[in-house]
């Protein structure tokens, strides 16, 4: 099955284009928090060890 990309308007390699995102992307999505908020706490119910290298990789409220 050949999986056909939708042309993006941002370049995310791009440094203007990725704050812009960066600077819009919870405006445009306000459910993102809710959405990421459920996820970790669906993880922290499992009681895994979230390793302290990955730990310092998290900007969520996943630990």
């Amino acid at each position: 099955m050949l999986i056909k990309e939708l042309p993006s308007l941002i370049d995310l390699r791009n440094q203007q284009d990725e704050e812009q995102w960066v600077n819009e992307v919870n405006i445009k999505r306000p459910w993102r928090y809710a959405f990421f908020d459920y996820y970790a706490e669906l993880i922290q119910r499992q009681k895994i060890e979230i390793p302290p290298e990955i730990k310092g990789l998290c900007v969520f409220k996943c630990h």
